[in-house]
């Protein structure tokens, strides 16, 4: 009997070691204070994949503004089964128009009660269809996201893809890259759909722009690079045609055969690659000293020159 009594002491003895090791464990699905229904911190998870953005007090705000162009957080609607450009530059009835914003004679760069010297806006020796400033951009990277709103489904975006459009010299040649930005989110690719909020990044590459053109369709480098020219030089009054960019951007689309679709594009970076950075500094003064417009704070970190 006092064997059975020593026996049964030592057990609960040790189970009260075994309790009390139980306890100084720490769970490792809650030592970071996530809940058990949440994700450690160092668990896999997508980042490309955050939570819808739902964002009631969204105000239309410039992003950054290199003086020559700028990306803008704009909202936009894309009629159903149709497609809007974002970045369209004069077109405000193809959607988020000045999302990309390019200073042009066309009429964006003209401040409030016109020139000083009184002339018309499209006499401006610019940026849009400027092709001396065109030739010297190696590429454009910028980086963004789409966001719905009010409870939009992301699923109704079917396709974002880069478009560019050359000046009047280079007969308004129009490319869209045919590259569906949002196939990296498929399931064939490993992911599971495109949400909103999903980081994406978009590279305009402008030699390789020219280069398709002049192998398809005969347009000439030399127009391309050319200022904006008066179309009759004896004629003041002449409107000017010019080579180089018109315009570029995203084409986002839907496939929604019934509704409207509302979103807004939100940009988080982006980068100019140009050859001769003081030439970009020259068309910058410029663009300053005749419409007013100043680059953003810091703006000038993000330009970068390239061999």
């Amino acid at each position: 009997m006092k064997l059975s009594k020593r026996i049964l002491a030592v057990l609960l003895a040790a189970a009260m070691l075994f309790a009390l090791a139980a306890c100084g464990e720490k769970d490792p699905a809650t030592n970071n204070g996530a809940s058990d229904t949440e994700p450690a911190a160092n668990d896999n998870v997508d980042d490309n994949q955050p939570e819808p953005v739902e964002d009631d007090d969204f105000e239309p705000s410039t992003f950054v503004d290199f003086a020559v162009m700028s990306f803008n957080n704009r909202e936009f609607t894309i009629p159903a089964g149709t497609d809007i450009k974002a970045g369209d530059n004069m077109n405000a009835n193809h959607g988020a128009a000045d999302a990309i914003r390019i200073i042009g004679f066309q009429g964006h760069g003209e401040p409030e009660g016109g020139f000083a010297d009184g002339t018309d806006s499209t006499w401006q020796i610019l940026i849009s269809q400027n092709g001396e400033f065109w030739e010297n951009i190696e590429r454009i990277e910028a980086e963004f996201y789409l966001e719905g709103k009010g409870d939009v489904e992301a699923e109704n975006i079917s396709n974002v893809e880069k478009f560019y459009q050359g000046g009047a010299l280079w007969s308004f040649a129009w490319y869209n890259d045919g590259d569906n930005m949002l196939a990296e989110f498929s399931e064939d690719n490993g992911g599971d759909g495109f949400h909103w909020g999903n980081r994406m990044k978009a590279v305009w590459d402008f030699p390789s722009f020219v280069d398709l053109h002049v192998n398809d369709k005969g347009l000439s480098r030399e127009d391309f690079a050319m200022p904006p020219t008066p179309e009759d030089p004896e004629d003041d009054a002449s409107d000017k045609l010019g080579g180089g960019v018109n315009k570029f951007g995203l084409q986002i689309q839907t496939d929604n055969p019934v509704d409207d679709i509302s979103a807004r594009i939100i940009w988080t970076d982006v980068k100019i690659y140009v050859r001769d950075l003081d030439l970009f500094k020259r068309f910058v003064d410029e663009v300053t000293e005749v419409t007013g417009v100043e680059m953003s704070e810091g703006a000038m970190n993000s330009v970068i020159e390239v061999a």
